[in-house]
């Protein structure tokens, strides 16, 4: 049964895949050609099954995406400015779908017989590059991803977060990376599965001022299965500006160009920006438990013994596989953090739990020097609510 299975998903990608050769036939462009046909059909192929499970840069690549793009650079000499946009990390990622949208209408339209031929081959050509690039730009600069436990996700789900705290503190651990969402807390961030992060550092147009950009993109799949995407850039000229009051400013500013997409989501990219300064806070800890797990680097790349069919299917196993940084330990209770003896209590205070929160710790010469910390949940007086426990009294337990 399972291998009839297998089958049966198979040959429902390969039907994805001739109805898109067919429709790229329709249109009679020179998208037509072998190199660029496999480009697009592997394009689509990683939005659905059997790549539908994977995160949505090691689908591109699993599916054969990747590969397919980089022979198109080699085989097309004006889409090579594109790689080198792409695997620029100085350069917004957004750009490089703008570049790459302009360039693609213009080599439609001009190879075109008649204009609603050219326009019918840019809409198919631009609805499958959104992904792409994003995903090329990962890939291209070096993407790592990092998935955070279970347990981390219980942890910082119910701190309290300062919005106070600096946009200085929010320093990725890398230029290009992917947040992997743990399924268990999907639904508290707006059932996002997967979270890339651009940092980069555009050309300032004014003089002495250095700026910071941080691109977000996330996907989550909508009640039909259909991959969603959503795309946020935070410019950063003052570090000691807040995220809150960046996303307030950007959303504001789209208000009053007549520009609702983002206004209309504002609820999901709070909740997204939440849990994706929460994860880089607890990135940038010394304490931080941070392992690294090298599925795909350590897997076999060669398989002697094998006929053509059985290692061609290893193959495809191998490149679903995905190397990662697992962040956070394995329970809530195994992450050395504060105690409730390190905090100082005024008086006789009930048994309570103060809920984990981030903070500057002075440190250095006089306590001139700063550096972010995490408190976790801690049970405040914990002695009085053991002893309330053995004399056989109710013990009042508040959070806060």
């Amino acid at each position: 049964m399972k291998k009839r299975a297998a089958r049966q998903q198979i040959a429902h990608v390969d039907l994805t895949c001739q109805v898109a050769l067919q429709r790229l036939d329709s249109v009679g462009l020179w998208i037509t050609d072998p190199i660029v046909h496999a480009m697009f059909v592997l394009t689509e192929r990683g939005l659905h099954p059997p790549f539908r499970h994977l995160p949505m840069p090691v689908a591109f690549r699993a599916c054969g995406g990747l590969r397919a793009w980089n022979s198109v650079f080699e085989a097309l000499p004006a889409l090579r400015s594109i790689r080198d946009m792409a695997s620029n990390p100085d350069e917004p990622a957004g750009n490089v779908l703008k570049t790459l949208s302009v360039l693609m209408e213009s080599l439609c339209l001009r190879d075109a017989t008649d204009e609603k031929t050219g326009r019918e081959a840019t809409n198919y050509a631009l609805s499958r590059l959104g992904h792409a690039s994003v995903a090329l730009s990962f890939w291209l600069r070096g993407g790592s991803l990092y998935e955070p436990t279970p347990a981390l996700g219980s942890l910082l789900g119910g701190a309290d977060f300062s919005l106070d705290l600096p946009v200085s503190l929010l320093r990725p651990p890398k230029n290009t990376m992917c947040i992997l969402v743990p399924v268990e807390h999907r639904r508290r961030c707006a059932d996002v599965e997967s979270i890339l992060v651009f940092t980069s550092h555009p050309k300032c147009t004014e003089t002495g001022r250095t700026q910071r950009a941080i691109a977000l993109h996330a996907t989550r799949a909508n009640g039909a299965g259909v991959i969603q995407e959503f795309h946020l850039r935070l410019d950063i000229d003052d570090e000691t500006r807040t995220v809150h009051d960046l996303l307030t400013e950007l959303i504001k500013c789209c208000q009053r160009d007549g520009d609702d997409r983002y206004a209309s989501m504002q609820a999901l990219w709070s909740t997204v920006l939440d849990y994706t300064v929460k994860t880089l806070l607890y990135l940038s800890l010394d304490d931080a438990t941070i392992s690294q797990d090298r599925a795909y680097s350590n897997a076999p790349t060669t398989f002697p013994g094998l006929g053509r069919r059985k290692r061609e299917l290893r193959q495809a196993q191998t490149e679903q596989l995905y190397d990662r940084y697992i962040v956070g330990p394995a329970r809530a209770a195994d992450w050395a953090g504060a105690q409730a003896g390190e905090l100082s209590l005024d008086g006789q205070v009930s048994p309570h739990w103060r809920r984990g929160h981030f903070r500057q710790q002075m440190y250095g010469l006089r306590g001139k020097q700063r550096k972010l910390i995490f408190i976790k949940p801690t049970l405040i007086r914990a002695d009085l609510f053991d002893a309330a426990q053995s004399e056989g009294k109710p013990a009042t337990m508040t959070r806060n």
